[in-house]
């Protein structure tokens, strides 16, 4: 038996024929974990369950990993929110284990193979900002009042793995629009300071109470001054 997969570079079906004749590295980019999984994350968790599967019927070793995202602003914003039982948590660390503890636990009632590894990013910010540096070197990101973004002209061939266009991503808009960008669709690598009110005001539910005024979240010493790793770079580190 075989396993082929869609090339989304060529646009064909190909047969899978890994680096490594004996193991197979498998990632997939997780959850931001600030709130419980919906039917959506399951269906994505499936997909992946079944390929890790038919991978070990081929005879394949699995190597599976899947990072959980447990820097953003949606984590920060609830901070603080009050339960029956108190609050979420007293910070950001808290808030994303309470919530990476729920997902793994609706995971093994799905009766999901568990990933070997699930690398926080929070853990790994020294790894971001060595990522980040190289981009810079290699110009692909410019630095704009202590934040660095990836500067999407900068890069040919961007978009050609999803098959989108740079003039599409810029007429869709983008999450953030910054002065200090230089182009529309260009994105954080790295924020500087911590998370404004004005974010935390935005993710924050209308009907929840908070025991705390908005938090400002975590940040990290970095060349670029004090900050945090955007979401974007976050699976790529």
């Amino acid at each position: 038996m075989t396993l082929r997969v869609l090339n989304t570079l060529s646009g064909e079906r190909e047969e899978f024929e890994p680096a490594d004749p004996d193991d197979v590295l498998l990632y997939y980019c997780g959850l931001t974990v600030s709130d419980s999984a919906h039917l959506g994350h399951a269906r994505t968790w499936v997909h992946v369950d079944t390929i890790h599967r038919w991978l070990e019927h081929l005879g394949y070793g699995v190597r599976h990993v899947e990072n959980v995202t447990d820097v953003n602003e949606k984590i920060t914003a609830r901070v603080g929110e009050r339960t029956g039982a108190g609050t979420l948590g007293d910070d950001e660390r808290e808030v994303a284990t309470r919530f990476t503890d729920r997902l793994l636990s609706d995971m093994r009632r799905l009766n999901l193979e568990r990933a070997e590894v699930y690398p926080r990013v929070s853990e790994h910010v020294p790894e971001v900002i060595d990522l980040v540096e190289t981009l810079l070197e290699k110009g692909y990101a410019y630095e704009s009042d202590g934040s660095v973004y990836f500067d999407v002209t900068e890069f040919p061939e961007y978009g050609k793995l999803s098959n989108q266009r740079l003039e599409d991503v810029e007429a869709q808009g983008v999450d953030e629009e910054r002065a200090d960008k230089r182009n529309p669709a260009d994105f954080a690598l790295w924020k500087t300071g911590g998370v404004d009110a004005a974010a935390v005001e935005e993710h924050r539910g209308d009907d929840a109470e908070y025991a705390d005024d908005a938090p400002t979240g975590e940040t990290w010493d970095s060349p670029w001054g004090e900050g945090r790793p955007g979401w974007h770079i976050e699976c790529s580190a």
